[in-house]
């Protein structure tokens, strides 16, 4: 999964922090609750799900917390609409969680276990279940 076409994915690229913090839940709550990233105005298609998403980990990482960029592309399970979206990942002492950035809504599923491709996930934004064709951790988490 390190390719995407004949490109090199940026994450294989990309160190891990060296002195990165695990936050709690609600550390992690309280930090999205200052950061300003989901006030920022979307600004299609100058500013996107994908800024909103690096955004956030870069103001995640300047707290040496090791948020990730996820993007997922599939479709609306009901509508078949297609479905493509950047959001965050980062594991906490509870376990992995998600954030949506353009809301600051932590989300996570059963035992904190990864998205998988090929599966159904309600996403925050989506009014429908998300049938996941594709995911690539463009930022590891």
């Amino acid at each position: 999964r390190g390719l995407v076409g004949s490109e090199m994915c940026i994450r294989d690229r990309y160190e891990s922090l060296q002195h990165k913090k695990v936050p709690s839940l609600n550390e992690l709550k309280l930090w999205l609750l200052r950061d300003n990233t989901d006030r920022l105005e979307y600004d299609y298609p100058d500013f996107i799900c994908f800024h909103y998403a690096v955004t956030l980990m870069l103001h995640g990482r300047a707290q040496h917390y090791q948020i990730g960029v996820i993007a997922i592309f599939g479709h609306d399970n009901l509508t078949n609409e297609s479905f493509n979206h950047a959001i965050n990942a980062i594991i906490t002492k509870e376990g992995l969680v998600y954030i949506e950035p353009q809301m600051d809504e932590i989300f996570w599923y059963k035992n904190h276990a990864e998205i998988q491709q090929g599966s159904i996930y309600e996403f925050p934004l989506a009014e429908n279940p998300i049938f996941v064709e594709e995911i690539y951790v463009i930022f590891n988490y």
